[in-house]
């Protein structure tokens, strides 16, 4: 017995997709897949949804705290009051010292209640400058270590999404129609 369209699409609907996609694409004989189904009418289909968790090491948190500010590793330091080589050995595994590892964790929640999976970084201009209705920079307001976490959370999400706007608008530019394949840029540069 091969599988019809409704066991394929009760599979597609119940199944997380990276599982549905490793179930062999054969047609099958046998009692298995119509257990499966059988077995899954049941099971609710919300908790088969990989959820994204929060990071819970400091490493972790840094990456992602790395991914949605996009500060340079001299910054990071300047924000946690510590040298470079400290920001690169906590990327590297070495724990920090409690009061900074309080002070990653709360820029991790913040980050990960922005963007829990940042598709780009931050502009660097827009955490740097002040903008309406806020009396200091997104980067100024994380150099103190007791900033308000609702403030911080508002002005990330505005400056999140004017660089989400800002790099649509790059992807969209033309690209440029020639380059190293370019014959006449090819034979220039081979002196003919």
């Amino acid at each position: 017995m091969g599988m019809t369209n409704a066991s394929i699409y009760k599979f597609k609907k119940l199944l997380p997709e990276q599982l549905f996609y490793q179930i062999p694409k054969q047609t099958v004989s046998g009692p298995g897949y119509i257990f499966i189904l059988q077995s899954l009418e049941n099971f609710p289909p919300t908790q088969t949804r990989k959820k994204t968790l929060p990071p819970v090491d400091a490493r972790e948190q840094l990456k992602l705290i790395s991914a949605f500010f996009g500060f340079p590793k001299s910054k990071l330091g300047e924000i946690f009051r510590v040298s470079r080589q400290s920001i690169y050995n906590w990327f590297e595994g070495i724990d920090p010292e409690q009061k900074h590892y309080n002070k990653i964790k709360r820029l991790a929640e913040i980050a990960f209640e922005v963007a829990p999976q940042p598709s780009q970084r931050i502009f660097h201009v827009y955490a740097n400058d002040v903008l309406e209705g806020y009396d200091k920079s997104l980067y100024n307001y994380l150099l103190d270590d007791n900033f308000d976490k609702e403030t911080i959370v508002k002005l990330s999400k505005t400056v999140y999404e004017m660089s989400r706007e800002r790099w649509e608008r790059i992807d969209a530019m033309p690209k440029a129609k020639y380059g190293q394949d370019d014959p006449a840029i090819l034979d220039n540069n081979l002196g003919r």
